[in-house]
């Protein structure tokens, strides 16, 4: 996919599932940076990620704080289905 259509896929997701996608994103960066591979985000703009990746980011303040990681961890080795499963939960959860 290219990027631009990546973005218009993201933006399409509702607010829970893009946080997934920044917190995936976060996860890969900091396993890269633990992996001796350094990566310039200087020419990205707009781009909040702090050069340390174990710091929380301000814009996943709320998010980091009102998730627990190691709750998310689990649900994210879960298998595509179930995890697909739990978020309808959720969701209609959320909707009552």
């Amino acid at each position: 996919m290219e990027n631009d259509v990546i973005i218009k896929v993201i933006e399409k997701l509702p607010l829970s599932s893009r946080y997934q996608v920044e917190h995936f994103i976060i996860k890969l960066l900091n396993e890269a940076q633990k992996n001796g591979v350094k990566i310039d985000l200087s020419d990205v703009d707009g781009v909040g990620i702090a050069t340390d990746f174990d710091e929380p980011l301000k814009e996943f303040h709320d998010y980091m704080y009102t998730m627990d990681i190691k709750f998310i961890e689990k649900i994210e080795a879960l298998p595509i289905p179930l995890q697909n499963e739990l978020e309808m939960i959720a969701d209609r959860m959320l909707l009552k």
